[in-house]
């Protein structure tokens, strides 16, 4: 699994400010793709899915400390980087930093799959246990609104409850492609956090 292919480079892009917001300087993030694979015949689980991750840059360097997941899809952006005079700071993504960077990505990336029986749902690729939980509340909760009784909400959220989870071993998780370019954020704007229910980046996922 730790087996690391080179990121393909990709072209910088500058993110949209608001509509009628004044002109403000741009600050360069570094956003790194990986097409994560999972697949547990145990748990009839095959599931492609890319994950994005967003690393500020500092004083001219990427903060790999500071990574964090992101969406870069919830962003309208243009290719090409903004005019010199609108930029506030600086950012190169050499081969050798960028194969970096994905390594260390790699090397802490979740390796933990949760599922809950009683609802058929099994978690994604990087999902903790508490996001994994949230989205079985909130995949019950229609029928928890529909529960006639106490008892009957109590069985229920023991449904819920009964989280499975086990590690995943060589040969069940793969990186099969990294990406990494350099992104313009305008000041004030940040990258977008994931969406609970993500209907972009999956590729190919199935459970069976």
């Amino acid at each position: 699994m730790r087996r690391m292919l080179r990121p393909r480079l990709e072209p910088p892009r500058t993110v949209s400010a608001p509509a009628g917001a004044a002109p403000v300087p741009y600050r360069p993030w570094v956003e790194i793709a990986a097409r994560v694979c999972v697949d547990l015949p145990a748990w009839g689980v095959a599931e492609r899915a890319w994950v994005h991750w967003a690393l500020p840059v500092r004083s001219g360097a990427p903060a790999a400390d500071a990574a964090r997941r992101s969406d870069p899809a919830r962003r309208a952006a243009r290719l090409g980087e903004p005019d010199a005079g609108e930029r506030e700071g600086d950012a190169q993504l050499a081969p050798d930093l960028a194969a970096e960077l994905c390594a260390g990505l790699a090397a802490g990336f979740a390796t933990r799959i949760f599922r809950c029986p009683g609802l058929g749902l099994t978690s994604r690729p990087g999902e903790s246990r508490s996001e994994f939980a949230a989205r079985c509340l909130d995949a019950a909760a229609p029928a928890l609104a529909r529960g006639r009784s106490a008892a009957a909400r109590r069985d229920l959220a023991s449904v819920v409850g009964a989280i499975e989870e086990r590690s995943l071993g060589p040969g069940e998780i793969r990186f099969d492609g990294w990406r990494a370019g350099v992104a313009w954020y305008p000041n004030g704007i940040e990258p977008a956090t994931p969406a609970a229910e993500p209907l972009l980046h999956a590729e190919g996922g199935r459970r069976r």
